[in-house]
């Protein structure tokens, strides 16, 4: 939170009150400090940082104002992100095991930036702890990239196949920070490689998707499941939640915790400011904020350091600057590189409707559709992993469309609402309960 606003009220008491939870030896995500190294000792990366910083810093800027006027046009599309996925020290041998263990952290991060996680359901406990604030979540879909594979890259590579690549001779990433290969510019960069026993993993800040950056995991924290040989995730970070972590940083997202008690903290207004990073399980409300007597810390944010199983939720201020970063680096993102099998996808451009209501929301049985347009109407509904769940053509000779959906028959959960005539689209987001 920018906490400028209220540091005339801190105390030093306040960096005692917000206890850090669980302090015995952690592992440590250490996401920044080679970012932050960087920037002293690294004139280059200084200089590419602060012009992405500044092209950033003008793209949010626009983006704030034009919420607070009611001018924001919320993308409609969903934006698509080619992955690559590095590992280094893989086996050749392992291809196919890898290729299907690449997949699962993908699985991960497209539930995480779009709220559609299963224990997003556990917000409903915890949110009486934060009044009026509600999960954010961004239309992006992760892809790992099947086509039009890189010239240079790992020829173990094949053409349609997964852009997973295995080995030393799989890419030239150097081994030191900031890991860049012009190779995979324009592709988002996992690598998972051994970065020592107590450092889950880490990333720049405000990456640089045009020279080809990349985020860096630990050979336990990645993925789910049982793994690939020495590729094998480890409780309590078996759950994929260290790339969503640091892809937050990737995304110019800091720590909740930034700053402590003082200054501007995360520069996020919706995110509690906090003394230092929790460990563990906490309990719901357990870790207190630091300057407003019963505010609480955001403890179960993405952007902490809890375990696994404990963070589950972004903030729509956080995803305000994802939103930001993304509009930043549109055009550095490679082009014709995935197919992601997914018939949500918007291959053109549409008008948005010139009003839309969808209501109740929460949906307990019936959804209503209301919208303004006198042309026939295409209603899909896809569940949280892109399956089409329902799907039915309307002939409308109205000025006016109305329609009534039964969804008794859906299991309770997130899904998504795609409603489209010939020249307008819509893209809603409904909680089936």
């Amino acid at each position: 939170m920018n906490t400028k606003f209220f540091k005339n009220t801190l105390i030093a008491l306040s960096l005692m009150t917000a206890t850090i939870a669980n302090a015995q030896d952690h592992h440590h995500r250490d996401c920044l400090d080679k970012h932050y190294e960087a920037l002293q000792n690294n004139p280059e990366y200084a200089a590419s940082f602060y012009a992405r910083k500044a092209k950033f810093e003008q793209k949010l800027k626009e983006i704030q104002q034009q919420k607070m006027n009611g001018t924001y046009q919320q993308r409609t599309s969903t934006l698509y992100i080619p992955v690559a996925v590095h590992f280094p020290n893989g086996s050749e041998s392992n291809r196919a095991c890898l290729e299907a263990f690449a997949q699962t952290q993908i699985d991960v991060i497209n539930q995480d930036y779009t709220a559609t996680n299963p224990d997003i359901s556990n917000w409903a406990a915890a949110s009486q702890y934060y009044p009026g604030l509600q999960p954010g979540s961004v239309n992006v879909k992760f892809c790992i990239a099947t086509k039009n594979h890189p010239a240079g890259g790992d020829p173990e590579v094949l053409e349609g196949n997964p852009l997973v690549t295995i080995g030393s001779n799989g890419s030239n990433f150097p081994a030191n920070f900031p890991e860049y290969d012009a190779t995979y510019a324009g592709y988002m960069n996992f690598i998972i490689k051994d970065i020592g026993s107590s450092t889950l993993g880490y990333s720049p800040l405000i990456g640089d998707v045009a020279a080809g950056g990349a985020v860096v995991m630990n050979t336990y924290c990645y993925g789910t499941g049982n793994g690939c040989g020495v590729y094998s995730p480890q409780a309590p970070y078996n759950l994929g939640r260290t790339v969503t972590h640091e892809l937050g940083h990737f995304y110019n997202l800091n720590h909740t915790f930034a700053g402590g008690c003082f200054g501007d903290g995360d520069a996020v207004d919706d995110t509690p400011p906090v003394a230092g990073p929790t460990y563990g399980n906490p309990p719901n409300g357990s870790v207190s904020s630091c300057n407003i007597p019963g505010q609480y810390a955001l403890t179960m944010n993405y952007m902490d350091y809890v375990n696994d199983a404990s963070m589950y939720m972004f903030t729509p201020g956080q995803m305000t600057r994802v939103e930001a970063y993304f509009a930043t680096v549109e055009d550095e993102w490679k082009q014709d590189v995935v197919e992601c099998n997914n018939d949500m996808a918007v291959t053109e451009v549409k008008s948005k409707f010139e009003s839309i209501e969808v209501f109740p929301n929460p949906v307990v049985d019936n959804v209503n559709i209301k919208l303004k347009s006198n042309k026939d109407v295409d209603i899909k509904i896809y569940d949280a992993t892109g399956n089409l769940v329902f799907a039915e053509w309307y002939k409308n000779n109205d000025t006016v469309f109305k329609k009534s959906i039964n969804l008794d028959r859906l299991s309770s959960g997130m899904y998504f609402l795609h409603i489209e005539t010939d020249t307008e689209m819509a893209l809603e987001k409904i909680l089936v309960k």
